[in-house]
């Protein structure tokens, strides 16, 4: 931002930048503008209501099965070295 100083700073997001050690989306953008919620975009019908059930999955599998499955499937050979480092 330092090459234009004196430019408008506007930023259109639906997920708020808020992380730990990061600066908040007001901090960057300045103060909002406008909000619309989701739950604004359910009462309006723009999206149907998000449901959310958190469940545990149970499950057994020799030790390190899965990850020497996912190494397989998804991780380069140079990761996969610096993992195993």
């Amino acid at each position: 931002m330092a090459a234009l100083p004196n430019a408008a700073k506007i930023g259109f997001t639906g997920t708020p930048i808020m992380r730990e050690g990061k600066k908040r989306t007001d901090a960057i953008f300045g103060p909002f503008i406008d909000k619309y919620t989701i739950r604004q975009a359910e009462h309006d019908g723009a999206v149907v209501p998000i449901f959310y059930e958190g469940r545990t999955a149970k499950v057994r599998s020799p030790e390190g099965a899965i990850l020497t499955s996912y190494s397989r499937t998804c991780l380069s050979s140079t990761r996969l070295r610096k993992l195993r480092s």
